[in-house]
Protein backbone atom coordinates (compact mmCIF):
# COMPACT_ATOMS: atom_id res chain seq x y z
CA UNK A 1 0.00 0.00 0.00
CA UNK A 2 1.17 3.32 -0.87
CA UNK A 3 -0.22 6.26 1.29
CA UNK A 4 -0.28 9.96 -0.10
CA UNK A 5 -1.40 12.86 1.80
CA UNK A 6 -2.40 15.55 -0.17
CA UNK A 7 -3.55 19.03 -0.14
CA UNK A 8 -3.85 21.71 -3.28
CA UNK A 9 -1.01 19.59 -4.97
CA UNK A 10 -2.81 20.30 -8.56
CA UNK A 11 0.75 20.87 -9.34
CA UNK A 12 2.38 18.07 -8.57
CA UNK A 13 0.44 15.27 -7.56
CA UNK A 14 -0.13 13.69 -10.98
CA UNK A 15 3.43 12.93 -11.23
CA UNK A 16 3.24 11.05 -7.84
CA UNK A 17 0.18 8.84 -8.99
CA UNK A 18 2.19 8.05 -12.34
CA UNK A 19 5.11 6.89 -10.75
CA UNK A 20 3.44 4.80 -8.99
CA UNK A 21 1.40 3.77 -12.08
CA UNK A 22 4.78 2.43 -13.57
CA UNK A 23 5.78 0.70 -10.68
CA UNK A 24 6.23 -3.19 -12.24
CA UNK A 25 5.11 -4.37 -8.68
CA UNK A 26 1.68 -6.07 -9.71
CA UNK A 27 -0.49 -5.41 -6.62
CA UNK A 28 0.10 -2.06 -5.28
CA UNK A 29 -2.69 0.02 -3.01
CA UNK A 30 -2.56 3.07 -3.60
CA UNK A 31 -4.59 5.48 -1.20
CA UNK A 32 -4.61 9.42 -1.39
CA UNK A 33 -6.04 11.11 1.25
CA UNK A 34 -6.51 14.71 0.85
CA UNK A 35 -7.60 17.43 3.27
CA UNK A 36 -10.17 19.24 1.08
CA UNK A 37 -8.19 20.81 -1.35
CA UNK A 38 -9.65 23.92 -3.34
CA UNK A 39 -7.52 23.75 -6.39
CA UNK A 40 -7.29 21.32 -9.08
CA UNK A 41 -6.36 18.56 -7.52
CA UNK A 42 -9.77 16.41 -7.05
CA UNK A 43 -10.66 16.86 -10.80
CA UNK A 44 -6.90 15.25 -11.15
CA UNK A 45 -7.86 12.04 -8.49
CA UNK A 46 -10.86 11.54 -10.43
CA UNK A 47 -9.07 10.92 -13.21
CA UNK A 48 -7.61 7.97 -11.61
CA UNK A 49 -10.47 6.58 -10.10
CA UNK A 50 -10.30 3.14 -11.00
CA UNK A 51 -6.53 3.35 -10.21
CA UNK A 52 -6.18 4.24 -6.69
CA UNK A 53 -8.69 4.78 -3.70
CA UNK A 54 -9.13 8.80 -2.56
CA UNK A 55 -11.18 10.58 0.20
CA UNK A 56 -11.07 14.56 0.16
CA UNK A 57 -12.26 15.74 3.60
CA UNK A 58 -10.95 18.73 5.81
CA UNK A 59 -8.31 16.89 8.08
CA UNK A 60 -5.78 17.91 10.72
CA UNK A 61 -2.74 18.07 8.12
CA UNK A 62 -0.27 15.38 7.25
CA UNK A 63 0.00 13.37 10.10
CA UNK A 64 -3.73 12.79 10.30
CA UNK A 65 -4.32 11.86 6.61
CA UNK A 66 -1.45 9.77 7.11
CA UNK A 67 -2.56 7.70 9.65
CA UNK A 68 -6.21 8.13 8.13
CA UNK A 69 -4.53 6.40 5.44
CA UNK A 70 -2.09 3.73 7.49
CA UNK A 71 -5.79 2.73 8.71
CA UNK A 72 -7.26 1.85 5.30
CA UNK A 73 -4.03 0.13 4.53
CA UNK A 74 -4.82 -3.58 3.18
CA UNK A 75 -1.39 -4.28 2.05
CA UNK A 76 1.77 -5.78 4.16
CA UNK A 77 3.94 -3.33 2.86
CA UNK A 78 3.85 0.43 3.10
CA UNK A 79 5.29 3.33 1.36
CA UNK A 80 4.84 6.80 2.39
CA UNK A 81 4.74 9.10 -1.01
CA UNK A 82 3.94 12.48 -0.28
CA UNK A 83 1.90 14.53 -3.12
CA UNK A 84 5.11 16.23 -4.26
CA UNK A 85 7.22 13.22 -4.71
CA UNK A 86 7.97 10.08 -7.13
CA UNK A 87 9.28 7.25 -7.15
CA UNK A 88 11.82 5.71 -9.39
CA UNK A 89 10.89 2.49 -11.39
CA UNK A 90 11.31 -0.91 -10.01
CA UNK A 91 11.46 0.72 -6.29
CA UNK A 92 8.59 -0.78 -5.01
CA UNK A 93 9.15 -4.30 -6.19
CA UNK A 94 12.76 -3.65 -4.97
CA UNK A 95 11.97 -2.71 -1.38
CA UNK A 96 9.06 -5.46 -1.23
CA UNK A 97 11.47 -8.33 -2.30
CA UNK A 98 14.18 -6.67 -0.01
CA UNK A 99 11.55 -7.16 3.15
CA UNK A 100 10.78 -10.25 1.86
CA UNK A 101 14.08 -11.83 1.79
CA UNK A 102 14.86 -10.23 5.21
CA UNK A 103 12.03 -11.11 7.51
CA UNK A 104 13.76 -9.64 10.68
CA UNK A 105 13.79 -5.95 8.50
CA UNK A 106 11.01 -3.96 9.54
CA UNK A 107 11.72 -0.95 7.83
CA UNK A 108 14.04 -0.50 4.95
CA UNK A 109 15.17 2.75 3.21
CA UNK A 110 16.83 4.09 -0.39
CA UNK A 111 18.85 7.18 -1.85
CA UNK A 112 16.28 9.95 -3.66
CA UNK A 113 16.73 13.10 -5.67
CA UNK A 114 15.98 15.79 -5.08
CA UNK A 115 13.72 17.08 -8.40
CA UNK A 116 12.15 20.29 -9.71
CA UNK A 117 8.57 21.11 -11.01
CA UNK A 118 8.86 19.28 -14.45
CA UNK A 119 10.88 15.85 -12.58
CA UNK A 120 14.23 16.74 -13.52
CA UNK A 121 16.70 15.44 -10.89
CA UNK A 122 18.62 18.57 -9.45
CA UNK A 123 20.77 16.70 -6.88
CA UNK A 124 20.96 12.40 -5.54
CA UNK A 125 20.99 11.84 -2.11
CA UNK A 126 22.79 8.55 -0.72
CA UNK A 127 21.72 8.30 2.78
CA UNK A 128 24.20 7.12 5.02
CA UNK A 129 23.82 2.99 6.12
CA UNK A 130 21.70 2.93 9.26
CA UNK A 131 22.92 4.32 12.21
CA UNK A 132 19.86 5.23 15.69
CA UNK A 133 23.12 8.07 16.53
CA UNK A 134 23.26 9.36 13.26
CA UNK A 135 19.34 9.04 13.52
CA UNK A 136 19.51 11.20 16.81
CA UNK A 137 21.15 14.44 14.92
CA UNK A 138 19.68 14.40 11.82
CA UNK A 139 16.79 12.96 9.67
CA UNK A 140 18.73 10.41 7.89
CA UNK A 141 15.91 8.19 6.40
CA UNK A 142 13.91 10.56 3.79
CA UNK A 143 9.92 9.52 4.12
CA UNK A 144 9.88 9.09 0.44
CA UNK A 145 12.50 6.60 0.24
CA UNK A 146 10.98 4.20 2.70
CA UNK A 147 9.22 1.06 3.28
CA UNK A 148 7.86 -0.22 6.68
CA UNK A 149 5.72 -3.70 7.53
CA UNK A 150 2.04 -2.93 8.40
CA UNK A 151 2.64 -4.12 11.56
CA UNK A 152 4.74 -2.08 13.06
CA UNK A 153 1.81 0.68 12.46
CA UNK A 154 -0.58 -1.42 13.91
CA UNK A 155 1.50 -2.58 17.28
CA UNK A 156 3.27 1.23 17.44
CA UNK A 157 0.52 3.46 15.78
CA UNK A 158 1.37 5.93 13.06
CA UNK A 159 2.87 9.33 12.96
CA UNK A 160 1.94 12.27 15.78
CA UNK A 161 -0.05 14.51 14.66
CA UNK A 162 1.17 17.24 16.66
CA UNK A 163 4.64 16.99 15.09
CA UNK A 164 3.60 19.13 11.90
CA UNK A 165 7.20 19.42 10.78
CA UNK A 166 9.11 16.53 12.15
CA UNK A 167 6.98 13.87 12.08
CA UNK A 168 8.63 11.82 9.76
CA UNK A 169 12.37 11.94 11.87
CA UNK A 170 9.95 10.69 14.56
CA UNK A 171 8.17 7.81 13.39
CA UNK A 172 11.67 6.63 12.13
CA UNK A 173 13.12 7.04 15.53
CA UNK A 174 10.32 5.88 17.34
CA UNK A 175 10.51 2.19 14.90
CA UNK A 176 14.03 2.29 15.06
CA UNK A 177 14.35 1.57 18.87
CA UNK A 178 11.93 -1.44 18.56
CA UNK A 179 12.16 -2.72 14.87
CA UNK A 180 15.31 -3.42 12.55
CA UNK A 181 16.36 -0.91 10.07
CA UNK A 182 18.21 -1.53 6.85
CA UNK A 183 19.32 0.91 4.15
CA UNK A 184 20.22 -0.30 0.43
CA UNK A 185 22.35 1.10 -1.94
CA UNK A 186 19.73 1.94 -4.19
CA UNK A 187 17.63 5.45 -5.44
CA UNK A 188 13.57 4.75 -4.77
Amino acid sequence: SIITPSYNSADYIEMAIASVLAQDYPNIEHIVIDGGSTDPTLKILKKYDHKLNWVSEPDEGQADALNKGFQQAKGDFIGWLNADDTYQAGAVSAAINFLQAHPTVSLVYGGFNFIDENGDVIQTHYPPPFSLEKLLYSNIIPNAGMFFRRQIIIKSGGVRPELHYTLDWEFVLRMAQRYQVAQVPAIW
